[in-house]
């Protein structure tokens, strides 16, 4: 079965990380040394290295508390231009259009969060703009698992690569018996793997490295294993999964105080990454019990640029996310 067989007639490539498939939306975008690239800054930071590698500098426009984009008037000139569909909600790309008609920048829609999700018109994000980025991997336990679709340009035929994925092929097969047996295997390797990291004197998740603003993954192809596993998976299952999950989530953190949901219902055509919320440092031990009664992750996102975490307002540091995976 093609996972991605919604996403055509646009040409699809395979990539093992979603910061690859960048890299190839900004090469096609025509992006080179010294261009000027427009993302939102509140980014995840990694995805800087996909700009930097081609010697291109990022230009960061704000977002209000509900994520939309409110500075693109006051860009400079660039030949880009990524605009984001957080969490699996659908980003206006309107005033994005007009900056794109207004100087002929290219819109690169990322929708790492947003497998299947559709906006209010049906259609897929992802498919929206010149090109769009998934990341297939956000939505399933594969080791490697991104695409590029391309509107008007052609795909790269890149074959999938055989490699060693063990560690990713057991998280797979745990959250699949977690799911049909509520036993909470991947759970339990979780809280296991982030006592040993507290014992050692670790974080219990690893903190993103500066290094991730420069440098791209080693593998540029998917494996082999991952396009298989990936190809094998029932899309309407995953959609109604996800679906009745986030509805469970919001009904629990209703119930807890001081949070505010960005989110707190979807609309019919909405496939989400997880529950994107606001809460105060002191509550995050209440977080726990979410995590195992759902059997899902509470992480604070993003791990925002180094040249802005310090300045950020309150609004870019203090989002958590309930991530589905």
């Amino acid at each position: 079965m093609d996972l991605l067989a919604a996403y055509r007639p646009s040409a699809i490539s395979y990539f093992a990380f979603a910061r690859h498939a960048m890299v190839e939306a900004l090469r096609q975008s025509g992006i080179g040394n010294g261009d000027r690239v427009a993302l939102p800054g509140f980014i995840c930071r990694d995805v800087l290295a996909s700009i930097h590698v081609l010697g291109a500098l990022p230009v960061f426009y704000e977002v209000d508390e509900s994520l939309r984009a409110t500075t693109l008037n006051d860009l400079p000139q660039v030949r880009a231009i990524i605009a984001v569909d957080y969490f699996g909600f659908p980003q206006d790309l309107a005033p994005f259009r007009e900056y794109c008609s207004r100087t002929s920048a290219k819109l690169i829609e990322d929708n790492a969060h947003g497998l299947f999700s559709r906006d209010d018109r049906g259609q897929l994000l992802g498919s929206r703009g010149d090109f769009g980025i998934l990341s297939l991997r956000k939505t399933f336990h594969v080791a490697t698992g991104a695409a590029l679709l391309a509107r008007e340009s052609a795909g790269i035929d890149m074959p999938c690569v055989e490699r060693s994925e063990g560690a990713h092929a057991l998280r797979f097969t745990l959250s699949r018996f977690e799911r049909r047996t509520g036993i909470p295997t991947l759970a339990g390797m979780r809280a296991a793997i982030r006592l040993a990291r507290r014992l050692s004197g670790r974080a219990e998740i690893d903190p993103n490295s500066s290094d991730d603003e420069t440098m791209l993954p080693r593998f540029i192809a998917i494996g082999c294993r991952s396009l298989a596993t990936l190809n094998d998976q029932d899309p309407a299952t995953e959609i109604a999964r996800r679906r009745t999950l986030f509805d469970k989530v919001v009904s629990d953190l209703r119930e807890v105080p001081n949070v505010r949901l960005l989110h707190d219902r979807l609309d019919s055509q909405t496939v989400p990454y997880g529950v994107p919320f606001r809460i105060e440092p002191e509550q995050q031990e209440t977080l726990r019990a979410l995590e195992r009664r759902h059997h899902v992750v509470v992480m604070q996102w993003p791990a925002l640029p180094s040249a802005l975490a310090a300045s950020a307002p309150v609004h870019y540091r203090n989002v958590w996310l309930v991530n589905f995976l």
